[in-house]
C-alpha cells in the first residue's frame, strides 16, 4: 500500500552501492508494487543510473529519495529494498514539516531503531488532515494509524523470529460511545435560511401593503361597493397560496441539493434535520422558565417554528432515531427528555396564533382612520348592527370612543338661497314620484361632513365642545351625463 512507503525512510549506514544494483532493486520494487504499465514506464534496468527515472532523487549516482505517494500502489515490498542503503534519514520535524506543506498526498511516516539484536523500536507519526465527503469524514485512527501500526508490529516480529510468513493477525472491535458531532456547513449556516425562508413572506407582505396604499387599491375596491370581507379573504387566499408555493420549493430545493432531512421517506416528520437554532439562542422552551415566559414567547410564531425543528432534528439525530411519525406527534419526541411541549401543541399554537393575529389585524384596521379619515369606535364590535349589517356604520365618523358619545343626526334646517332651495324641491319631487332624469349621471344627499367634539377633564370639571359641522349639503349634487 502508499502507506508502505513510509518505511523508505530509514536510519541506515551510508555505503557505495552499484548502479546497477540499485536501478534491479528500484526495479524489484515495481513489480512487487502492481504497478500498471503507464506507471513508472521509464524506469528501466538496462540504463546503468537511475538518476534519470521519475520519482527518483540521487546524489553522486546513488539514490538518496523516492517519492511514490499519490500513486495507488499496492503490495509487498521487495526483499531488494535492502540495496539502497544510501537513502536519506528524515527526522521527525523534518517529517512534520513535510506533511504539512504535503497535505493530502501521504497518511504517515514509520521510524525505526533497533535498540540490539532482540529489540527493535519505533514510531508512528501521522497525517491528521482529514478527508470529508458529503459530511462523511475518514476515520485516520481506524484507517491508518492503527493498520499501520499492526504492519509494523508484524514485520518487526517476522525479522526478529526469521519467519517471512509467520501469521500475525489483530481483531479490532470500537468500544460503545456517544454519536460523534461532526460539523455540519447545512446544521450550521442552514438554521439562519431556513428560519430567513419561513419568514420571508413578511417581506413581501409589506411589499405588497405599500403598494396597496399607494395605488389605493382598497379605497378603490370600497368604492366599487365590495366590502371588507372580500378584501380580507383575498388577502388570506394570496398569501396562503403563497406560503405553500414557497413550503414546495423549499423541499424541493431541499431535495436537489441533497440534504439528508430532504430525502428521508417520512419527509413530513423529519424536515430540516440539522437545524439546532433552537439552542443557540436559549428559547425559553425548558423546565427552568415558567409557562408564562413561554406563553408569551409562543406569541410570535417563528419562535413555534424553532421549537419544532429542534424536536424534529433530535429526534434524528442519528440513523437509529426513530424519527416523528404523525401518529405520535402528540407524545414526548425522541431524544427530549424534558417533554415542555409536543408536536400536536405546537400545531395548535401555530394555528391559535394566526387566528389571533388575524382577528387583531381587523380590529386595529377598524379602530385606525382608513385614506378617508374615517374610523369606527373601539368597541364598535359591541354594536349589533355591524354584525347584521344594519346601522353598523353610523358612527363611523365620530372619535375612536364615539360608542359612547355618538355623533348626533344633522337638524332640518331650510336654505337661505333660494335656487338652492328650488334645486332641492324639484329633486324631492322626483324622488318621490320615482322619475329619473336621464341628463343626470349621480346625484349625492345629504352630505354631511363632522368633526366630533373634544372632552377636556380638569380638576374636578369636564369641558365638552360640540360637534363642528364642517360640511352641510341637504340638497343633492348632480353631475350632468
Amino acid at each position: 500500500m502508499e502507506l508502505a512507503f513510509a518505511a523508505l525512510i530509514l536510519a541506515c549506514l551510508h555505503s557505495f552501492v552499484s548502479p546497477d544494483a540499485q536501478g534491479d532493486a528500484l526495479y524489484a520494487l515495481r513489480k512487487s508494487l502492481n504497478a500498471s504499465v503507464d506507471q513508472l514506464k521509464d524506469w528501466n534496468p538496462n540504463q546503468v543510473s537511475p538518476s534519470t527515472w521519475s520519482k527518483v532523487s540521487c546524489i553522486s549516482n546513488n539514490v538518496v529519495s523516492v517519492s511514490l505517494t499519490s500513486m495507488g500502489f499496492s503490495g509487498i515490498l521487495s526483499p531488494k529494498i535492502e540495496v539502497l542503503k544510501t537513502l536519506q534519514t528524515l527526522t521527525k520535524r523534518e517529517v512534520d514539516q513535510w506533511l504539512f506543506s504535503n497535505s493530502m498526498q501521504c497518511p504517515g511516516a514509520l521510524h525505526f531503531v533497533e535498540r540490539n539484536a532482540i529489540v527493535i523500536s519505533y514510531g508512528l507519526q501521522t497525517n491528521s488532515t482529514l478527508v470529508g465527503k458529503q459530511d462523511h469524514f475518514e476515520d485516520p485512527t481506524f484507517k491508518f494509524q492503527i493498520p499501520l501500526q499492526i504492519a509494523a508490529e508484524r514485520e518487526i516480529a517476522r525479522s526478529l523470529i526469521g519467519d517471512p510468513k509467520f501469521s500475525w493477525v489483530v481483531s479490532l472491535k470500537e468500544f460503545a460511545h456517544p454519536a460523534l458531532q461532526i460539523f455540519s456547513a447545512v446544521g450550521t449556516v442552514g438554521p439562519t435560511f431556513f428560519l430567513v425562508i419561513a419568514m420571508f413572506g413578511f417581506v413581501f407582505q409589506i411589499s405588497s401593503l405599500i403598494a396597496e396604499k399607494e395605488l389605493k387599491l382598497r379605497q378603490a375596491m370600497t368604492m366599487m361597493g365590495l366590502y371588507d370581507t372580500a378584501y380580507w379573504f383575498s388577502w388570506l387566499t394570496w398569501e396562503g397560496i403563497i406560503t405553500l408555493i414557497s413550503s414546495l420549493l423549499t423541499v424541493l430545493f431541499g431535495m436537489i441539493l441533497v440534504f439528508p432531512s430532504c430525502c428521508r421517506p417520512s419527509l413530513a416528520s423529519h424536515l430540516h434535520q440539522q437545524l439546532q437554532v433552537i439552542t443557540q439562542f436559549g428559547f425559553p422552551y425548558s423546565s427552568n422558565f415558567s409557562s408564562l415566559y413561554r406563553i408569551i414567547w409562543s406569541l410570535f410564531p417563528p419562535n413555534l417554528l424553532a421549537q419544532g425543528l429542534k424536536l424534529l432534528s433530535d429526534a434524528t439525530a442519528t440513523p437509529q432515531d426513530p424519527g416523528i411519525s404523525w401518529s405520535r406527534k402528540g407524545k414526548c419526541a425522541p431524544n427530549d427528555n424534558e417533554c415542555v411541549v409536543t408536536i400536536s401543541e405546537i400545531y395548535i399554537w401555530l394555528i391559535s396564533t394566526f387566528l389571533l393575529w388575524f382577528v387583531l389585524a381587523i380590529y386595529f384596521d377598524n379602530i385606525n382612520p382608513n385614506s378617508s379619515g374615517v374610523r369606527k369606535s373601539v368597541l364598535y364590535f359591541l354594536n349589533p348592527g355591524y354584525w347584521t349589517g344594519k346601522g353598523g356604520n353610523k358612527v363611523a365618523e365620530g372619535g375612536i370612543c364615539s360608542c359612547t358619545s355618538s355623533v348626533p343626526p344633522m337638524e332640518d334646517i331650510t336654505p337661505d338661497d333660494e335656487d338652492v332651495l328650488e334645486e332641492e324641491n324639484t329633486v324631492k319631487k322626483e324622488a318621490k314620484e320615482g322619475a329619473v332624469d336621464p341628463n343626470i349621471a349621480v346625484q349625492i344627499r345629504g352630505l354631511v361632513k363632522v368633526y366630533p367634539g373634544a372632552t377636556k377633564i380638569g380638576c374636578c370639571k369636564c369641558k365638552k365642545t360640540s360637534h363642528y359641522h364642517a360640511l352641510k349639503v341637504k340638497c343633492p349634487l348632480t353631475l350632468c351625463a
